[in-house]
């Protein structure tokens, strides 16, 4: 936010200064964490635990072993280097085609280079070591699935990751209703507030969820109701600026989401999605006046929104060539110092504005920017150029282009911005490369280049390089 568009705000901020350190970082681990389970669903192996098996009774495990390097670039255009050894282990089971079992274990090492890590945690073994295990009852009509398993409503807008709970759905004629009772696993959640205590490591939220689906030929309507309940006990912190004031902060977010949507075909080769959600609820406001000093922090309402919508097209060609396109736009609130954070974030006195959901958006890899206040167009391409060898021709080239802007040039993103609205593009290179059926080759390149939104300091290139080989048994 561009110093003198809130003058009592500017002067906060520099009094902050012996705080905004540590919440920098932590914005880092956030977009991080963000480039790495998009890197992981791109290259890794990943057997599918639902696709049907043949026998009454059956068992079937395998696992994979890979290994990765990446160069990830900060703010200032810092390289940070990370080693990233992964192995996993899964077992599936199947009963009387009803009854399904499925559990996979994972050892995910990061080694970084002295000094280059982004939380001072330096190496470390991840948590948790159980990624998925669920049990499944494949009935009819009814079909539940309870464990620790990943859920997306609707197109993902709002929610979209890793719980533990119980879905069932059950199809009716003409439409199928889904209900949802499930919480974050405890040390397997980044919470989108960095500046609570824990974050990346002890998030607690409930999500309680109602959606039904329409069964048309051509489009699949949808509406859905998500309540999310912050049950964190990790709630409290105190943060000290460069001036010795204090300020004791609380953590405080229930939100619900009203969404709507669909997704169809335009054809036997191109498909289309579009989804709008409506964010209500309470959270509480920030600990800084709006003078920059410390403040009580109330429960004010949450007025909030998200669009976004795409289209695929297969071009039918021999090299299997794909084009997707994606819009991206969600509300901001411009009295807010972060786009996400309790610390900095909602005016006392104020509905808060600010879009701040759990779903999963592709916003790139070397930017990674959350969807508050955010304007994105992104368009993609993916072919198998190489034709003649039939080992070459496995041998899958992708690419993306991103443009981004801020929705309300007043806001902010959860970056550090100017009062400008143009924040800058991105381009996306990558190979993926099944070598052999169980070895897989992947590499990507991920480049920002500034736009006026940037400042000084910040308003160089960021690049995220990265390379993986993954062996799967």
């Amino acid at each position: 936010m561009e110093p003198g568009r809130f003058p009592l705000a500017a002067a906060a901020l520099a009094m902050l200064a012996g705080a905004v350190p540590a919440q920098v970082a932590e914005d880092a681990v956030q977009r991080v964490e963000r480039r790495l389970r998009e890197l992981d669903a791109t290259s890794r192996f990943e057997p599918d635990p639902a696709a049907p098996l043949a026998e009454r009774t059956q068992w079937d495990f395998g696992g994979s072993l890979g290994f990765s390097a990446f160069a990830i670039d900060d703010a200032e255009s810092r390289a940070h280097i990370l080693r990233q050894t992964d192995a996993r282990a899964w077992v599936r089971a199947e009963f009387d085609g009803r009854h399904r079992f499925f559990g996979r274990l994972k050892l995910r090492y990061d080694d970084w280079n002295s000094g280059d890590d982004f939380d001072g945690q330096g190496d470390d073994l991840r948590e948790p070591l159980g990624e998925r295990w669920w049990y499944e009852y494949a009935g009819d009509p009814v079909r539940a699935r309870l464990g620790k398993q990943h859920v997306e409503v609707g197109n993902g807008v709002a929610l979209s990751g890793t719980l533990t709970g119980v879905r069932a759905t059950l199809p009716r004629d003409g439409f199928e209703l889904t209900l949802l009772a499930a919480d974050t696993p405890v040390n397997d959640f980044i919470d989108f507030d960095a500046s609570r205590p824990s974050f990346d490591t002890h998030t607690q939220r409930r999500f309680l969820a109602l959606a039904i689906e329409g069964r048309g030929r051509d489009v699949t309507p949808f509406v859905h109701l998500i309540r999310q309940t912050d049950r964190n006990d990790r709630d409290e912190t105190t943060f000290i600026d460069g001036l010795g004031q204090i300020y004791p902060t609380t953590f405080d977010y229930d939100s619900t989401y009203w969404g709507i949507g669909a997704r169809g075909s335009l054809s036997a080769t191109a498909s289309w999605r579009v989804e709008f959600d409506l964010e209500t609820g309470k959270g509480l406001s920030s600990p800084i006046s709006g003078a920059g000093t410390p403040g009580p922090q109330r429960r004010e309402a949450i007025l909030a929104w998200a669009l976004a919508g795409g289209a695929s097209w297969s071009l039918g060609d021999a090299a299997r060539s794909r084009i997707d396109a994606d819009l991206l736009a969600a509300s901001g609130d411009d009295d807010r110092l972060d786009a996400a954070d309790t610390f900095g974030g909602n005016r006392t006195g104020t509905t808060d504005r600010g879009w701040n959901g759990f779903g999963f958006l592709d916003t790139g890899l070397a930017l990674a920017p959350d969807p508050s206040n955010l304007l994105m167009l992104r368009a993609g391409l993916e072919t198998s150029p190489w034709r003649g060898d039939a080992r070459m021709e496995r041998l899958r080239a992708v690419a993306s282009a991103w443009l981004f802007a801020k929705l309300d040039p007043d806001a902010p993103i959860n970056l550090p911005t100017l009062r400008e609205r143009f924040i800058g593009g991105e381009i996306d290179l990558g190979l993926d490369w099944n070598v052999r059926p169980d070895l897989t080759l992947s590499a990507r390149l991920g480049l920002f280049l500034p736009g006026s939104a940037m400042p000084d300091g910040e308003d160089g290139t960021r690049q995220v390089l990265f390379g993986g080989v993954t062996y799967a048994f």
